[in-house]
């Protein structure tokens, strides 16, 4: 039996996917009049919380061509402005194959104390985990899979959400003890 589509995930995924899409073209080709220009992506990445930022409302365009005056969107415009910084502080052109947010997390040696406060944060306090979880996979080079960490802000509430982070997780604690088994098999040089 096939799963049911969720319409509230869909809401959120699928514009998700088109926001990271168009901050990812400017890797690809940053003179094309569809892409951000280094300037916009930097705008993006010292995201200080405001909305005024002109690089935010164009991807926000870009994603939700019909939707900008919408209420939901207004009502969760910091959630965007963060999941939207996020994105920009990870590499744009990553390395090797993407891996879900609690794997690459676990295998870049994310401390736990700090996985608990992401996991846990309610929604002002978890703008700031999220930058930080970004910023500290982007120093280590870590190839991620950002959708996890943009539905981690935008597209997750009550039973959904506990279920994003339960699987964040499980692939944290997984990719630990993974790590932790390959270094005690691995030969020890005398």
């Amino acid at each position: 039996m096939q799963p049911q589509p969720n319409p509230e995930i869909e809401k959120h995924e699928s514009p998700l996917r088109k926001a990271l899409g168009l901050i990812r073209a400017l890797a690809a080709d940053g003179a094309r009049k569809e892409t951000l220009s280094t300037g916009e992506l930097a705008q993006l990445r010292r995201f200080d919380g405001g909305v005024g930022q002109p690089a935010l409302w164009r991807v926000l365009a870009y994603a939700f061509p019909n939707e900008l005056h919408e209420n939901w969107l207004k009502e969760r415009l910091p959630d965007w402005a963060c999941a939207l910084a996020a994105f920009a502080e990870l590499p744009q052109e990553p390395t090797g194959r993407p891996m879900s947010l609690g794997e690459a997390l676990g295998a870049a040696e994310f401390s736990e104390m700090h996985l608990l406060r992401l996991l846990r944060a309610p929604a002002p306090g978890l703008h700031r985990e999220i930058r930080g979880a970004a910023h500290f996979l982007a120093q280590k080079g870590a190839s991620v899979d950002p959708m996890q960490l943009g539905l981690l802000v935008v597209g997750e509430r009550g039973k959904k959400a506990s279920d994003l982070r339960r699987s964040i997780a499980q692939s944290y604690y997984r990719a630990l003890h993974k790590k932790s088994d390959a270094e005690t098999t691995s030969p020890k040089e005398s």
